[in-house]
């Protein structure tokens, strides 16, 4: 296969890029906003089931200093959680990052290894 260079191929390079560049960034900002929205939602959500289960206890439990621990706890819990699902999801988001990273570091260096197995030997073994 012979890689050609001029300016479509420099063209087309510079195209698949900036489309790649817009992609990144438009999946940044959908993960920050879902992102954004989760941290808004769960703890609200939590809140109120903890509230709908606190209002189903009967009184004498409510009065109970376990139970109160339990309850002032909860929302602490539940806020713990999600900081290691944020955590969760970033490592995923750095793993897919190095591995697109790792693909395009293969790919270039076939394209660089193709490049230079093309070309015409040069000095003085060339005329032999």
């Amino acid at each position: 296969m012979v890689w050609r260079t001029g300016p479509r191929l420099i063209a087309l390079s510079l195209a698949l890029l900036l489309v790649w560049a817009v992609l990144a960034d438009v999946l940044g900002r959908f993960v920050s906003q879902i992102e954004s929205l989760r941290a808004e939602c769960v703890p609200n959500v939590s809140n109120v089931k903890l509230m709908q289960h606190a209002a189903t206890v009967h009184v004498e439990n409510i009065e109970d200093a376990e139970f109160q621990y339990r309850l002032e706890r909860a929302p602490r819990q539940t806020s713990g959680c999600m900081t290691l699902m944020d955590q969760v999801w970033s490592q995923a988001q750095n793993s897919v990052t190095v591995a697109s990273l790792a693909a395009g570091r293969l790919i270039h260096a076939a394209w660089l290894t193709a490049q230079v197995g093309e070309r015409p030997p040069r000095g003085p073994r060339a005329c032999a």
